[in-house]
């Protein structure tokens, strides 16, 4: 009745409920377009076949030209090419073929060019794109993002862990000072690697080597004189179980009716040489939640010392069930450890777990791993299947840092201090605008950190563990992080020394 109120109140004069189930959808044509599209989320997401449909359609006839549509990107990057075309509808919201428009291009201001209805990105800025056919005209607005107009650039990795001959997706995203945000194109990225070999396809890193005396890796992707760095430590990897010998693994299933098997069988594809774990599933007997499990014998596997992370290899079936693997702390508290609620894929892919925020108490032992069918939206998934597991293996958080290192500099004087030891300075650190600024070359030699001097920009770029941060002389607006940031004074040049305020770099670079 509360719906039924409610659709009065808005005006409706006749509505239906539709099944609110996983499996509805609603398709409609935008605006001036000939075909329709989803226009909610389904259920784990893509479109679904269903048995019956309801389809509204209008009769109306084809009438005279009302407006044109451009379709096309708002945000650009340096060197980025951009496809736009026009749509357009009549007065009864009929749209009108795109083949009977011909469109002419202009922009308000000189930010790239046209050829055809491709644009040219090639200087930063704003500029208002207008397609006019016949007597209809359209207009958007587009900014073409340079350093200027960058609030925050980030590698949105997928892992940061550095391990030889591995995958890693890295997107980077910007977000403007407009509020936009966007992935930059990977042609409009320059890229830097430091500590290991590797290659940058799309927005993938394939990490192909690391060199020896790396412990942590460095990714660098500049756009425009912005900087984004990424920290890769080099982690302990232990692999347990590569299946490539025999190991004491039971099949077990929930309910009773539950049926299935597990083995160590020849398995073509498999990671790690021949051999892997093959769990079969039956669960189309019993009712409720329905779980097929490839125990580690009676007691488990111990997992040796205190591991930060699980990774399993996991041949999908496309069965939307999930994986999950089951943990038993020293304190015998059992942990259901999710390594993904939606099986959607075939082939070999890698799942991971971040084991500290279950806060086990260590050491723990691996119980099993399974198959879990809920009960809830249980017809949606696949009730018979097969999976393979390989290369069962556990993540160790790098050796301990050095003891950070203590400075200490006084207002107007020429020495400072380094864990107790004095050190001489060229420039003392000085009030300015009641902000303490500091030279900031002795401060990084001090800290055991990196420092640049690019001239040309007049830019000093500072490295200190996992913090980086871009400075700019007499430019109040420094990049930290990939963030930028406004001090209350600008750095600048005193006796040929970079001064920066130091309450700022200190608290954003972590010191």
């Amino acid at each position: 009745s509360e719906l039924q109120h409610l659709l009065v109140k808005v005006g409706v004069w006749k509505g239906m409920n539709l099944d609110g189930g996983g499996s509805t959808q609603m398709v409609a044509r935008p605006l001036g377009e000939t075909y329709v599209e989803l226009v909610n989320t389904p259920e784990f997401g893509g479109e679904r076949k269903v048995v019956n449909a309801v389809g509204v359609y209008s009769t109306a006839p084809k009438g005279q030209a009302k407006q044109l549509t451009i379709k096309g990107p708002t945000t650009l990057f340096l060197n980025e090419k951009a496809v736009y075309g026009i749509k357009g509808y009549d007065e009864y919201y009929n749209p009108i073929a795109t083949d009977d428009v011909q469109a002419k291009w202009t922009t308000s201001q000189p930010v790239g060019t046209f050829e055809g209805n491709t644009f040219t990105a090639t200087r930063s800025g704003r500029t208002t794109i207008t397609a006019t056919a016949g007597q209809a005209t359209h207009s958007i607005d587009v900014e073409v993002v340079g350093r200027a107009q960058i609030a925050a650039m980030r590698i949105n990795a997928s892992s940061t862990a550095l391990l030889p001959n591995t995958v890693v997706d890295v997107p980077v995203v910007v977000t403007t000072k407009s509020g936009v945000t966007r992935t930059v194109p990977p042609q409009s990225i320059e890229w830097e690697l430091q500590g290991f070999e590797g290659r940058i396809e799309g927005n993938q890193l394939k990490v192909e080597r690391i060199d020896p005396d790396t412990k942590v890796g460095r990714v660098f992707a500049r756009y425009d004189g912005f900087t984004a760095m990424l920290t890769m430590p080099v982690v302990e990897q232990n692999v347990l179980f590569d299946f490539e010998r025999e190991t004491p693994i039971v099949f077990q299933g929930y309910p009773a009716e539950v049926t299935g098997s597990v083995a160590r069988a020849v398995y073509a594809g498999a990671p790690s040489g021949r051999h892997a774990l093959v769990l079969k599933y039956d669960f189309t007997r019993g009712t409720g939640t329905k779980a097929a499990y490839a125990a580690f014998g009676a007691s488990g596997a111990l997992i040796p010392g205190e591991p930060e992370r699980l990774l399993v290899k996991v041949k999908g079936d496309n069965s939307y069930n999930w994986v999950r693997a089951e943990i038993v702390d020293a304190k015998g508290v059992k942990s259901l450890v999710d390594l993904t609620r939606q099986l959607n894929w075939d082939g070999w892919k890698t799942l991971s777990a971040d084991l500290t925020k279950y806060n086990v108490a260590y050491p723990i032992t691996l119980k099993r791993l399974y198959v879990a069918n809920p009960e809830n939206g249980q017809d949606e998934r696949a009730m018979k299947g097969e999976i393979a597991f390989d290369d069962i293996a556990f993540q160790y958080r790098p050796a301990a840092e050095q003891p950070k290192n203590t400075v200490t500099l006084a207002i107007g004087k020429n020495k400072m201090t380094v864990n107790g030891a004095t050190v001489t300075l060229d420039q003392a650190p000085v009030l300015l605008k009641d902000n303490t600024v500091v030279p900031i070359r002795f401060i990084i030699d001090a800290l055991g950190g990196q420092l640049t001097w690019d001239d040309a920009e007049r830019k000093v770029t500072v490295i200190k563990d996992n913090h980086m941060a871009e400075i700019w002389v007499d430019n109040p607006d420094l990049v930290i992080d990939g963030e930028v940031v406004t001090a209350e004074v600008a750095p600048v040049i005193m006796n040929e020394r970079t001064m920066v305020p130091l309450r700022l770099i200190s608290e954003k670079m972590g010191w």
